[in-house]
């Protein structure tokens, strides 16, 4: 977990930039995807110190602003948010193109493009991906970020290998330097403390910076790289920042300047800025098998797994709960063999050995079956429960 730099001031003193400029790319409906321009006016002021911010692994839950969880993510803009893998969250804003955090494709510390490369948009739950699961194409981040790791430039472009904006739309991006401290804003995303693969969103006050956006709305590990909504003068939705930090006292994210809106603009465009961005244009290699639980049985299922991490270390991990007829990811591994244990809500179904019995949680212990992963090549691996 990274360090963070404070400001000591009340959340409600923020200051707020001010000018008139608005500019806007993309929309939320596929008729109409050419740029707007509106009152290109900029008259910068003001500057302040809050750019030491750096982001945080963990986000910090809010009492007073809470998150709920987005049941219909077939209407609009819900369809158009979706989960990086099961660990971050994008935002379509282009036919082809998802803003999100670079810390979500890059490891600042260890200087290393992350295995990540799949975008499920509206995606309702772990085993429900109502577009489906798409690849990527390329990523872009700045050449700033892997060097520096600032919050300001912890925003991220992935180009998807098709048009999937063409079929469900797209965000709008931009920057507004009128809106004020105090402005209601969204952040919809796929937080790791909830069901896996559920979709939630939070609403709070947003404080503006220079380059970033500080609230205290709900958030948590997961809904790294989501964007922060507002709307404009007209009503209509905008991506006015990422969020990608937490903190004691707040949460925040890159703020969308027009400086990052050209660079953003340029990406979409698939041009490269010189000396200033870092691009990869292949899908990263898969060196482990990715297991997942499936439950074919009529009752709700409890289920853990022993297994052999990717850092060459058995561990026992439980406990997952999945419902009829759902499939759960819940490990990576390297080793051909591991070992499961389930029971079923009711206490009717269980699976385990007496020749295995390991611990869960500090609690047991419990007998687990022995497992093995057939397949000649790295991939997925599916272990299913049934209960007929």
């Amino acid at each position: 977990m990274r360090g963070i730099i404070l400001i000591a001031m009340s959340f409600l003193t923020f200051s707020a930039l001010a000018s008139k400029t608005l500019v806007l790319h993309g929309q939320g409906y596929v008729e109409q995807v050419d740029s707007i321009l509106i009152n290109d006016n900029s008259n910068q002021s003001q500057t302040t110190s809050f750019t030491g911010l750096e982001f945080l692994g963990q986000k910090k839950v809010f009492d007073e602003f809470t998150r709920d969880q987005v049941f219909d993510t077939s209407v609009f803009p819900n369809r158009v948010i979706g989960q990086i893998d099961e660990v971050c969250t994008g935002t379509l804003i282009g036919p082809r193109h998802v803003i999100t955090a670079a810390h979500c494709v890059y490891e600042y510390e260890t200087k290393k493009w992350i295995d990540r490369n799949t975008f499920s948009p509206a995606r309702i739950a772990s085993n429900n991906s109502p577009y489906g699961t798409k690849d990527w194409e390329r990523v872009y981040i700045l050449q700033e970020y892997t060097e520096k790791g600032s919050a300001k430039t912890d925003f991220a472009v992935i180009e998807l290998k098709e048009d999937l904006g063409n079929q469900i739309g797209w965000l709008a991006y931009g920057y507004n330097n009128s809106f004020k401290t105090g402005k209601m804003g969204m952040i919809t995303g796929y937080p790791g403390d909830k069901s896996r693969g559920t979709q939630w969103g939070v609403e709070c006050p947003l404080a503006y910076y220079q380059f970033e956006v500080a609230h205290r709305c709900d958030t948590y590990g997961g809904m790294s790289g989501s964007a922060i909504v507002v709307h404009n003068d007209q009503g209509e939705p905008l991506i006015n920042g990422i969020h990608t930090y937490g903190s004691e006292f707040y949460n925040g994210g890159a703020r969308i300047t027009k400086e990052t809106f050209e660079i953003i603009r340029t990406w979409t465009s698939n041009k490269r800025l010189p000396n200033d961005l870092v691009s990869v244009n292949k899908k990263p290699v898969q060196t482990y098998d990715k297991i997942f639980l499936e439950n074919k049985c009529h009752r709700t299922i409890w289920t853990a797994l022993h297994y052999v991490d990717l850092n060459g270390k058995w561990i026992t991990q439980g406990w997952w709960k999945i419902a009829p007829g759902e499939k759960a990811y819940v490990a990576d591994t390297r080793n051909s063999v591991y070992y499961f244990h389930a029971k079923s809500d009711n206490g009717q179904y269980n699976w385990g050995s007496r020749d295995y019995a390991w611990r869960v949680n500090n609690e047991g212990p419990y007998n687990f079956n022995e497992g093995k992963i057939t397949t000649s090549g790295w991939g997925t691996w599916t272990q299913q429960f049934t209960c007929n």
